[in-house]
């Protein structure tokens, strides 16, 4: 994980990107919030020491969120679905 870099603008999130905010690696979730003052919430990815969803305003968001290139979040999204889906 040597390569990750700073986001620099919150129209660059994505949801199937990872991201690494405090050394815990998390999936972008949804925008909340109004204009003036968004909210950012974030999931952590299974295996994470966090549990509970993370919500970033933007001066936090583009200060504590690094990419993480190469990584997919898109599989874990896709596995939870199938998971809700059987029960």
């Amino acid at each position: 994980m040597n390569n990750l870099y700073l986001l620099q603008c919150s129209t660059l999130l994505s949801y199937k990107t990872t991201y690494q905010i405090k050394g815990v690696l998390y999936r972008f979730v949804i925008q909340d919030g109004s204009i003036q003052h968004p909210q950012y919430i974030f999931r952590p990815l299974p295996g994470q020491p966090k549990k509970a969803d993370l919500k970033l305003n933007r001066q936090k968001l583009l200060s504590h969120c690094y990419v993480v290139p190469g990584m997919s979040a898109k599989a874990e999204v896709v596995g939870e679905a199938v998971q809700m889906k059987l029960f």
